[in-house]
């Protein structure tokens, strides 16, 4: 089945923020950046992931290319057009015409990652030359899922992106020596839940936490 070059039905310009794809009462938002693209399509695949089905042109507003499609919730991803400079001395533009499918700033990827030369966008025999074959039976693809998360009688911090420190940490070792915490809790996720550390973390300033490598904490 040759795939749809979709332009009208269940799709709509849609909102250029927030980046990604975010469900809504409707169906699903997307909006992803690049300032170098000339095109991009938002890629539908059936339920294997290996047939593509529809496609459907982003609309661009500054730097950010989005639209909205009603009732998507299946396997997605993203075929881009880029214009790239050569190096020489002109800097003459080419056109990449790769159709590689992306993940779309996915919060869950599927399928199993293949190696082939597909995936390159170029000869590897001879650089300098564009492959044109397409890659999306073996690329990797988005599923949209709900991440809405229920509060309870709790609040979302709802801080602002501008506003927002991100603390990288070793989940066990941030406790692990720190006299004010129990003893039984050092090195553990209860350890780096205690008000000893989340005081410690706001004195910083820290606003999130984010896993550095390492070894996890024991419990």
């Amino acid at each position: 089945m040759k795939p749809q070059h979709a332009t009208s039905t269940g799709l709509t310009a849609g909102r250029p923020w927030p980046l990604g794809a975010h469900i809504d009462e409707s169906g699903v938002n997307l909006a992803v950046y690049s300032a170098h693209a000339r095109a991009i399509e938002w890629c539908v695949f059936d339920p294997s992931g290996t047939k593509e089905t529809a496609r459907h042109p982003l609309v661009r507003s500054g730097d950010v290319w989005h639209a909205h499609l009603r009732g998507c919730g299946r396997r997605s991803g993203l075929r881009t057009a880029r214009a790239r400079p050569v190096e020489s001395a002109r800097r003459t533009p080419v056109q990449s015409t790769q159709a590689a499918a992306r993940p779309l700033r996915a919060r869950e990827v599927v399928g199993d990652f293949q190696w082939s030369d597909l995936h390159f966008a170029f000869d590897r025999q001879h650089p300098s030359r564009m492959d044109h074959r397409d890659n999306a039976g073996l690329a990797l693809k988005a599923r949209v899922v709900d991440d809405a998360f229920d509060w309870g009688g709790d609040r979302s911090p709802q801080i602002a992106p501008v506003d927002t420190v991100i603390y990288e940490v070793h989940a066990r070792g941030y406790s692990r020596l720190n006299p004010r915490i129990p003893q039984p809790l050092r090195g553990t996720y209860a350890g780096l839940a205690h008000a000893a550390s989340i005081a410690h973390l706001q004195a910083l300033g820290v606003t999130s936490l984010s896993p550095a490598a390492g070894a996890l904490p024991s419990g």
